[in-house]
């Protein structure tokens, strides 16, 4: 009988960590919504250089990280800085265009940040690999 039980607490812990890996992958896209409202009054430079400069760090924390919490703050770096890059350049290129079609823009923007996620991978494994 103790056996089930402390599967089950083994189980919850488990559950735990994840339900919490995941709400920590959550908040970075909520912050750096945070940033594209407010990059009006930062201007565009401003927020591409907080951005480019997160990238950057979260980029070489990974590189260096020896333990598990320092590749966690790279990965949330990572993933705040390219949720806030693809909102502030949306909203760059959805304000360059005519309003009638604005929603063309936006989709073709939104079109080529999914292709570059799907292939960007692809075609960096092949350039390690090739080389």
């Amino acid at each position: 009988m103790r056996s089930g039980s402390s599967r089950r607490s083994q189980d919850q812990s488990t559950t735990a960590r994840r339900v919490c890996w995941r709400g920590r992958t959550v908040r970075a896209p909520l912050v750096s919504w945070l940033l594209a409202a407010g990059s009006a009054r930062m201007g565009r430079v401003a927020v591409r250089t907080v951005l480019v400069g997160i990238g950057v760090l979260a980029a070489l924390t990974a590189v260096f990280a020896s333990h598990g919490p320092l590749l966690l703050l790279a990965t949330l770096g990572g993933v705040f800085g390219a949720t806030g890059a693809n909102a502030v350049l949306s909203t760059h290129a959805a304000s360059s265009v005519p309003d009638a079609q604005r929603p063309t823009a936006i989709g073709l923007f939104t079109l080529c940040y999914q292709l570059g996620g799907a292939f960007g991978p692809a075609i960096a494994t092949a350039l390690v690999l090739g080389s």
